[in-house]
């Protein structure tokens, strides 16, 4: 396997797998302190912070339920903020205009390396 983490930047830490994440559906991993959401969107897995950024709850209720029943948008459970898959940017709800924080990730031979995990 090659280890993603280049000579001079951050730590790199592996996570999981890519087969772990399935098209609509999240997995939740540990993050300096917090989570982090891993979830597949069109075939590309993307990761944000799983902190609303309307009151900074979780986005899940339910572990790794985070899209909403048309699998169309990401949804905050608690008050119900819906998010952008692709950007990450709220399009409704009481934080819309503000955005999720992206986690850094890299993909190399199927496995999901995570920046300064911990």
């Amino acid at each position: 396997m090659t280890d993603p983490k280049p000579d001079h930047g951050p730590a790199m830490h592996p996570v999981a797998r890519e087969e772990q994440i399935p098209e609509g559906r999240a997995l939740v991993v540990p993050f300096r302190g917090g989570a982090v959401l891993l979830y597949r969107w069109q075939g590309e897995v993307r990761a944000f912070r799983n902190r609303c950024p309307h009151v900074g709850t979780p986005l899940d209720l339910v572990p790794g339920r985070v899209f909403t029943a048309d699998g169309q948008r990401l949804i905050c459970a608690t008050h119900g903020a819906l998010f952008d898959p692709a950007s990450g940017l709220c399009t409704a709800g009481p934080c819309r205009g503000k955005a999720l924080e992206a986690a850094p990730i890299r993909l190399a031979d199927g496995q999901i390396w995570l920046e300064g995990t911990g």
